[in-house]
């Protein structure tokens, strides 16, 4: 399935609110509850998705200062991903995913490595439905199959787990949460990645072109995302709240200035490491500056502010970056002022 490209994290899961599909991809229809074909887990008042701003119908296609940019791939490795109340000291305020979450930015889809709270295994064959070619067993492949997983909700309507921005579903205590706090990290073999994934080995992959310059960004450093707002998303029993960690992919490319970069053999602008270090310090340091918490009081998916919502929200609020711990032994620390348990339910679809 393809869903619109806004790499949110509407915490559906992790922020409570279905949300509806707002935005339209190839099929998708704004009137889509982002609810729709998911089976939440009995006590869930929360769900998480994840969004990018400023979609485009096929690759990322962006205005940046560094002019216009194509982005082909874009993947990230996200893990302990904390909701937070602004309760100080409370730890009943603090509710975490583990992950590790494979975040697909084009294809606007969250891969749950570890254990998810919804059901991601429609026929209960041991296979989860991001990996199974006949998620409902009926003999038909998924490719050629209008309802894949056979739950009575089409395709071009259905959140299926693995195959949509959804992350994961959660039960919040109920209070108001101001903060998301998430870990950029590499995914590794342990982690059950398949090995020819682009981010095998790392934490972030993208490729694609800028100023119609083809590079490759890709590197296992690890990021801290403490995204507040003040004015907080309220969660209550009884109903679904929904919270959107929105990136800007046009940020990333801020004072990145490609034009005297060194190329590959290909003629291919490499930034990782070993390449282009300066360039790749700089990348870093925009990724940590690029995300804001909204919420969506519509449910489609989308952050209000994004919408053009006035919320009162305080979008950016501070995300306290510590960059480092890579594998190729070098630290980055980047400061900046930009402000469960496993349940195998069947509770039914929402």
């Amino acid at each position: 399935m393809k869903h619109r490209k806004m790499i949110f994290l509407a915490a559906g899961l992790f922020a409570l609110s279905a949300c509806g599909a707002g935005a339209t991809g190839s099929g998708g229809s704004a009137s889509t509850p982002i609810t729709s074909g998911v089976a939440l887990p009995a006590g869930a008042n929360a769900l998480l998705t994840v969004n990018v701003a400023s979609p485009s119908a096929a690759a990322l296609s962006l205005e940046t200062a560094a002019g216009p940019a194509e982005i082909s791939s874009a993947f990230l490795g996200l893990r302990e991903i904390e909701l937070k109340t602004s309760s100080e000291g409370d730890d009943s305020g603090e509710t975490e995913l583990k992950g590790p979450f494979v975040v697909d930015l084009n294809a606007l889809t969250v891969q749950n490595l570890g254990s998810s709270n919804i059901d991601d295994d429609a026929d209960d064959d041991g296979s989860r439905d991001d990996s199974d070619t006949d998620d409902d067993s009926d003999g038909t492949p998924d490719s050629a199959d209008m309802d894949d997983d056979g739950d009575g909700v089409p395709d071009s309507e259905d959140h299926v787990m693995g195959e949509s921005e959804i992350v994961d579903a959660i039960a919040l205590p109920p209070g108001t949460y101001t903060e998301i706090e998430a870990k950029l990290a590499k995914v590794t073999a342990e982690d059950s990645i398949d090995p020819s994934h682009p981010l095998a080995g790392k934490s972030v992959y993208l490729e694609g072109t800028l100023n119609g310059q083809a590079f490759v960004i890709s590197g296992d450093f690890d990021a801290k995302f403490e995204v507040e707002n003040s004015a907080g998303i309220a969660v209550t029993d009884g109903s679904i709240a929904s919270f959107v960690l929105t990136f800007d992919p046009a940020a990333w490319f801020d004072g990145i200035d490609i034009s005297t970069a060194e190329k590959d053999a290909g003629g291919v602008i490499l930034l990782d490491a070993e390449h282009n270090a300066t360039l790749f310090e700089q990348f870093q340091a925009n990724l940590a500056h690029s995300a804001k918490m909204e919420s969506d009081d519509d449910h489609d998916g989308i952050g209000d502010d994004s919408e053009g919502h006035d919320d009162g929200d305080d979008h950016g609020g501070d995300v306290s970056d510590d960059i480092g711990g890579s594998d190729d032994g070098s630290d980055h620390d980047v400061g900046d002022d930009h402000g469960g348990d496993d349940a195998e339910d069947d509770s039914g679809s929402v």
